[in-house]
């Protein structure tokens, strides 16, 4: 698929269970909006009823899903939601904020099927975040967030204006 220019902006936040990100998109939505810029919140997987009816598959703690299948379920998932939804708000000058599910929390409730993976797992997948970053250091930025939620957000606002106003 090649998509054309798009006039508005695609910020995503990735991270792993307990990194900040819920509180991060939180803020990130109101301190953008407080300077005129209003956000979409999209998450994924989901976001349009395929790509709900998908996440519902993959986090199912009853299906043994083989990892080959699980990638085409999260690529059918992306493709969906960038058809959908995605390409027309950057089309129309919208900027998106794709809220891009890692581990989430567990609280009083049974762990799903991804929730369940190992810790090996895990850090595989911080691994590979660390890669792409420092392969694309001009479009991703990477945030510490072991420090207090108002300094991550200000580092987080402070590399979205970096870029400009796009």
């Amino acid at each position: 698929m090649i998509l054309g220019v798009a006039t508005g902006r695609l910020i995503t936040v990735e991270g792993l269970d307990g990194a900040g990100k819920t509180t991060l998109v939180a803020g990130l939505t109101r301190e953008l909006a407080a300077r005129g810029r209003e956000l979409m919140v999209l998450r994924e997987p989901g976001g349009v009823e395929l790509s709900e009816r998908i996440r519902a598959l993959v986090k199912d703690p009853e299906l043994d899903v083989d990892a080959r299948a699980e990638a085409l379920l999260y690529a059918a998932a992306r493709a969906q939601l960038v058809a959908e939804q995605l390409v027309p708000l950057l089309e129309s000058g919208q900027w998106v904020l794709l809220d891009a599910v890692g581990r989430a929390r567990i609280t009083d409730r049974d762990p799903d099927r991804l929730e369940q993976a190992s810790a090996a797992f895990f850090a595989a997948v911080a691994e590979a975040y660390d890669e792409l970053a420092a392969a694309e250091p001009d479009r991703i930025a990477v945030i510490e967030a072991d420090r207090p939620p108002e300094q991550v957000l200000a580092d987080a606002l402070a590399a979205i204006d970096a870029l400009g106003d796009g």
